[in-house]
């Protein structure tokens, strides 16, 4: 049981994983895709890329071109779409039967996190939210993340937030 959804719960048909792609957050996929096998559901992998910072930025915009800057979101892009990639191959030969018995959709995004996570959930009717969240506090445990804590609040669906 996971907090207080049961393990045998075949109501769930799709899961979504958001994933900051950190080195931590290997075992809130893992969580992820126990729960997918577990009950039958197929599981999205996506990643959020935020370049809305730079674009937001006058004073970047003076110094780089539009090609330059199209080259660097694209960039970015490709490496978080390796990283999901390398993270799937490696539990693929860590664990296959778990890996074989999961359908897994990947998508890689850009945007802000919270709407971006929130407009798949509602376009793939997930029925449930995965993610990791870091404390960025000294009271440790008692606040998750910015982006954790914003999809809690404004989703529709269950959010299981585990702590990295």
């Amino acid at each position: 049981m996971y907090k207080g959804i049961p393990m045998n719960n075949k109501s769930f048909k799709t899961i979504l994983y958001a994933s900051d792609l950190g080195k931590n957050s290997k075992s809130a996929f893992e969580i992820a895709l126990n729960l997918a096998s577990t009950t039958s559901a197929s599981l999205l992998f996506m990643h959020v890329v935020n370049n809305t910072l730079i674009e937001e930025d006058e004073a970047i915009d003076s110094y780089i071109s539009d090609a330059l800057f199209k080259k660097i979101k694209k960039s970015k892009l490709d490496i978080a779409a390796e990283k999901i990639e390398k993270r799937l191959i490696g539990t693929q030969h860590e664990c296959p039967e778990l890996y074989d018995s999961v359908s897994i959709e990947t998508l890689v995004t850009e945007g802000r996190a919270t709407s971006q996570i929130l407009k798949l959930a509602e376009y793939k009717k997930a029925d449930l939210i995965i993610m990791g969240s870091r404390t960025h506090t000294s009271i440790g445990g008692l606040l998750i993340g910015s982006t954790a804590s914003k999809v809690m609040q404004q989703s529709k669906i269950p959010v299981m937030v585990i702590p990295l």
